[in-house]
């Protein structure tokens, strides 16, 4: 039951990862024979574990391997997303939840202003970790990032350092 749906979840974020990239970069094929398999291990005796050792195994044996080609789908289109467009960074959220935590940006972006597409400058904070942003993801969306002109005063974003207190430690 498990396998059965991480693949269904990575393959919804996969579709909705092809959804923002031109049609043609959908891997159609590959796509419809991955859901058919997903598909097929559906069947009422699988999931509850009910079915013969043999189909088990099996099962067991493909899911990996299922999420594995779903995993280089999607590299594939990062890969032909970010040879095509300037240097930016996309962030690609699919959950159904807003996505509220800190953004780490690449390393050769410290001092420089971190923009949005529409060419917001987002408050940026450096440390030894890295370079961070904070900025909300809506549920089933995407957002890129560009490396904006130098900055000599990072903002700081609040809630970055964790500090555990209560009556008796401090």
């Amino acid at each position: 039951k498990r396998w059965n749906r991480k693949l269904e979840q990575h393959l919804a974020a996969v579709e909705t990862l092809l959804a923002l990239l031109p049609e043609k970069a959908w891997p159609r094929s590959e796509l419809d024979k991955i859901w058919k398999e997903v598909l097929m291990y559906q069947f009422h005796d699988i999931l509850p574990g009910t079915s013969i050792h043999e189909v088990h195994a099996e099962a067991l044996e493909t899911y990996p391997k299922l999420f594995e080609r779903l995993s280089r789908l999607v590299d594939d289109a990062i890969a032909d997303h970010a040879a095509s467009e300037n240097p930016s960074i996309t962030f690609f959220q699919s959950l159904a939840t807003p996505y509220r935590r800190l953004l780490r940006m690449p390393d050769a972006w410290r001092g420089h202003a971190i923009c949005t597409a529409a060419g917001e400058t987002v408050p940026c904070q450096e440390d030894s970790d890295g370079l961070w942003i904070s900025k909300p993801l809506p549920p089933l969306s995407s957002m890129a990032f560009y490396c904006g002109k130098a900055n000599k005063n990072p903002a700081a974003i609040a809630g970055k350092q964790l500090i555990l207190e209560n009556q008796k430690i401090r």
